[in-house]
């Protein structure tokens, strides 16, 4: 048994979508993102530090977003493979208040 084709192309499409959402939102706000990276749906990028990565992981959550930490300036998003476009932008969306939040210091 075998992954289905349409899966890996689902996860490829996600994985394209988080990844250029990651390299959009390092273009808007310079300095601050770097390295978005990703596989199919398991996808990264990295903050300045640790402390402003802590913070936005602190407030994605209250978004409702979930990411994880990972080593020291790392946050890695995985959506279940059952994620829609909705929750994609919905997330994207909540990257940008976030990110705002953190500069801001708000």
């Amino acid at each position: 048994m075998g992954i289905e084709p349409d899966v890996v192309a689902f996860e490829a499409h996600v994985g394209g979508v988080m990844v250029m959402g990651f390299r959009s939102l390092a273009d808007r706000f310079p300095g601050l993102g770097s390295n978005a990276r990703g596989r199919g749906l398991m996808c990264a990028c990295d903050l300045p530090s640790s402390m402003l990565r802590d913070t936005f992981v602190d407030v994605l959550r209250e978004e409702g977003v979930l990411v994880l930490r990972g080593g020291a300036l790392t946050v890695r998003l995985r959506p279940a493979m059952s994620v829609t476009q909705e929750e994609l932008s919905h997330a994207l969306d909540a990257f940008v208040r976030a990110l705002k939040r953190c500069t801001d210091g708000a």
